[in-house]
């Protein structure tokens, strides 16, 4: 036996698969890098400690069900309403005249359902008020006796075209059998009218959701949590107001956005673009479709057009003598035979010359037969015009040449009196689809990914932005499409160094840093990796990062000065089993865990991964990120709040969470509170109704207690409390190896010692040679030792020994016997024998 010492002095490169290090010959990756790091994160200056946790914000919203009045239900002061649908076939009630305010405020309509109906959100779409906008001058009211009548949701503003939804957070609602629109005395003997009210109801289906951040300034930054036709705003973890959006659950994964300033379009290619406007303080959002202009036609090959204009030119003979002088036309660089002149009058001679003419014409394999008519219009003058299969499209103006004898005197010219347009329907519609994904660029607004031209892009009017007229000169709307061997679907559009658009199995980029029409413009090719549907292009530690499209790989979108071009190099290359088909991801920018910026990602399975980057330091570290339940969805309000839906399951239930990461929180799903002076009971744990949830409070560890009515009894007063579900912290160095002649070979060997170098912890256990973990105590003697368990968090080393058993892999593993502040874990030192008769 050889006495051995193994010291991991830094472990900074997160979990790594040890086959994608199989036959590397420098062991710096492998020795920096863990085995497993379970809910744990990588520092760049060395170490790990726990990932923090997630606490409790509010329910996701389900599946929505509209309501449908009863006929005859809705009454007004004047004017009249009808029930009917809205423009997405909701049932609602509708305005077919306008509405006068009562004076001194009161009902704009009326809505008796005949008998309580259980309501979470309501809209009012396009409801437009004559005059002056006032605030906060309409709201939604509601009563059980048509007497006592209450607010629902916030008032919102009337004015012109406001589209708005009045409603409670996710899981709230109100039963009342009368609804109404109440109008304040400030718009008091105005007219109103709307499109739609619309009531809806939550129901018991779980939706799929998405989390994405809208930024209006630095002052104010908001979450938004998409789901079933919903979207609800979150400002500071407050649930400030809903928007309605068109996408059923169904569409939500797929739906792809872009925002300026305080509009926010959002994409999916089975619907129109959709315009979210925050115009005035957090709870003012209207929304509408995106009104755009000037769509181009396209003709697609299963309907023939008849819709379009026609070439028209006209020829113009001066001096010609009939029966001796000859010409002929040009047509792309074709001449055709050599026609004699006739004569040119109408009804007469000139009949026989536009026979000639057009026979001429139209025995040019160019054009030919029966794609053009000649008629003499006037003395002397001829109308070509190009019909059939050259019908409806631009062509170039004829060229003429007099070939004799002639005089001297002769004259022929052919100018354009009508340019050909083709027909057909716009590029983009409900029956043929919508862009799949669109951004701000250059002061035009760029659509691709369109339904049925996949790798087409639109770039709209510059600085108009809804203008999309193709044929304005100068500075019009431009359509590109991507010239390739196959159709490339484009599925996203990143603005940054230059225009890149990412399809489905290939990255383009635009060459030409500014877009100026009438000059070449051309798609690179870069890498051939192609991106995940449904999945943004991110921005981390300056890095433009993208998944692959089989969702096995993370790759950053990088320009090459060498190279002229972008590559697409794999990041998570050292941990590939981290990245399993990704649903979606987001990233936390800023100066967390020492300057790292962090990519939270949230695989198909459920799990997810923590990826650290700072380029500045060599730093990249892959991390699993495990819950008690499924990670469905991440999103950032501003730089640093980071959410996440997860799904759980608790008591038999099964709801869907959002929840926002602190890095300072000991459990998941947790309520966080401070009490003014020590408490008892902690409350507000109805989301946790039943489970069996953990305690810190007061900087120790109070054990564990269930929960029932919403609340636990503390086991001591405490002012700072934290309680929610445990999960397990893990780090495990890579086994351990000898490097022989620049190979590693493994050798049976058993670390009997082990040295962990701690920092701020308060619980930690440790196990060795594949054996059982054992708990670790940190008062032992010294300074910590007369101190309460948790008052002190414990920064020193602590040796532990006698730890048995052999393993031709030896690993140590770092845990904890419960939930606790697990700070950093500086370094591991193994002490211990090799065997080297055995297998080695």
């Amino acid at each position: 036996m050889t006495s051995i010492r193994k010291t991991w002095p830094n472990l900074s490169a997160g979990e790594i698969d040890a086959a994608a290090l199989a036959g590397r010959e420098d062991l710096t990756f492998y020795d920096k890098g863990l085995k497993k790091a379970l809910n744990v994160i990588s520092l760049p200056t060395g170490g790990f400690r726990d990932r923090g946790g997630l606490v409790h914000v509010a329910y996701v919203r389900n599946q929505l069900s509209s309501l449908t009045p009863p006929p005859s239900s809705a009454s007004v002061p004047s004017g009249a309403v009808s029930i009917t649908t809205d423009l997405f076939g909701e049932p609602c009630v509708k305005s077919t005249s306008t509405i006068t305010v009562p004076g001194g405020g009161g009902a704009v309509v009326t809505v008796d359902f005949g008998s309580a109906r259980t309501i979470g959100l309501v809209d009012l779409f396009n409801a437009t008020i004559s005059g002056a906008v006032a605030q906060d001058a309409l709201r939604i009211e509601y009563s059980t006796d048509n007497s006592n009548w209450s607010t629902f949701g916030s008032a919102f503003d009337a004015g012109s075209a406001q589209s708005r939804r009045a409603g409670l957070a996710a899981g709230q609602s109100v039963s009342a059998r009368y609804w109404r629109v109440f109008g304040t005395s400030a718009i008091a003997g105005r007219t109103i009218s709307f499109d739609a009210l619309v009531f809806w109801q939550e129901t018991a289906s779980l939706s799929n959701v998405k989390l994405y951040g809208f930024a209006y300034d630095t002052e104010a930054d908001y979450l938004m949590v998409q789901t079933d036709r919903n979207i609800d705003v979150y400002n500071g973890r407050v649930h400030v107001a809903s928007v309605r959006a068109p996408h059923p659950h169904s569409a939500v994964p797929e739906v792809n956005r872009a925002q300026s300033l305080d509009t926010l379009i959002l994409f999916h290619a089975d619907k129109a673009p959709w315009r979210i406007f925050r115009y005035r303080g957090d709870g003012e959002w209207t929304c509408d479709v995106l009104p755009l202009e000037n769509i181009p036609l396209e003709q697609f090959g299963d309907t023939t057009y008849v819709n379009g204009t026609n070439e028209k030119q006209e020829i113009f003979f001066s001096g010609f003598t009939a029966g001796s002088d000859r010409y002929n036309l040009s047509y792309a660089g074709a001449a055709t035979a050599g026609v004699t002149f006739a004569g040119g009058t109408v009804g007469g001679t000139g009949v026989t010359s536009a026979a000639a003419m057009q026979a001429a014409l139209q025995a040019l394999p160019e054009i030919g037969s029966g794609n053009v008519t000649v008629t003499c219009t006037a003395a002397n003058t001829f109308e070509i015009e190009f019909v059939n299969d050259k019908g409806q499209q631009e062509h170039p103006v004829l060229a003429t040449f007099f070939l004799g004898p002639g005089t001297g005197d002769e004259i022929i010219s052919a100018t354009r009196t009508q340019k050909g347009k083709k027909g057909g329907e716009a590029i983009i519609s409900d029956a043929r689809g919508w862009p799949a994904c669109g951004t701000f660029y250059q002061a035009r607004l760029v659509l691709a990914g369109l339904k049925a031209r996949p790798a087409t892009a639109l770039f709209s009017v510059l600085q108009d932005f809804f203008n999309f007229n193709i044929e304005l000169e100068g500075d019009g709307a431009l359509s590109l499409t991507i010239d390739n061997d196959q159709v490339k679907r484009i599925r996203q559009i990143y603005p940054g160094r230059n225009l890149a658009l990412f399809t489905d199995d290939s990255e383009f980029w635009i060459a030409d840093r500014v877009i100026v029409k009438g000059e070449r413009i051309s798609f690179a090719q870069a890498s051939r990796r192609g991106i995940r549907a449904g999945l943004d292009v991110l921005e981390a530690d300056d890095q433009t990062l993208f998944v692959q499209a089989d969702g096995q790989s993370v790759r950053a979108f990088a320009y090459a000065d060498q190279r002229q071009s972008y590559l697409a190099p794999n990041i998570s290359r050292l941990s590939p089993h981290l990245v399993r088909e990704p649903v979606d991801w987001s990233v936390r920018r800023g100066g967390g865990y020492a300057g790292a910026e962090l990519v939270f990602v949230a695989n198909a399975d459920g799990e997810g991964a923590i990826c650290g980057l700072m380029a500045d330091e060599e730093f990249l570290a892959w991390h699993h990120f495990s819950t008690l339940g499924d990670i469905l969805s991440f999103g950032t309000e501003g730089l640093s709040e980071v959410y996440a839906a997860v799904e759980r399951t608790v008591d038999g239930t099964t709801t869907r969470r959002l929840e926002v990461y602190d890095d300072s929180c000991v459990f998941d799903a947790a309520v966080v509170e401070s009490h003014g002076s020590p408490a008892s009971v902690q409350t507000g744990l109805d989301h946790l109704e039943g489970a069996t949830v953990g305690i810190w409070a007061d900087g120790r560890y109070q054990g564990t207690a269930t929960v029932a009515s919403g609340q636990i009894s503390l086991p001591v007063a405490a002012s700072e409390v934290q309680a929610g579900l445990a999960f397990t912290v893990e780090g495990e160095t890579m086994p351990y190896r000898e490097a022989r002649l620049g190979s590693l070979v493994d050798q049976p060997c058993r670390f009997h010692t082990v040295t962990l170098s701690l920092s701020g912890t308060a619980a930690v256990s440790v196990g060795a040679n594949g054996g059982n973990l054992q708990n670790v105590d940190l008062r032992g003697m010294g300074t910590n030792a007369f101190q309460p368990a948790g008052d002190i968090l414990f920064t020193g080393e602590k040796r532990i020994v006698g730890i048995g058993g052999y393993s031709n892999q030896s690993t140590i593993r770092v845990s904890q016997p419960h939930r606790a502040p697990l700070g950093i874990v500086r370094a591991i030192t193994g002490d211990g024998r090799l065997t080297k008769g055995m297998g080695g």
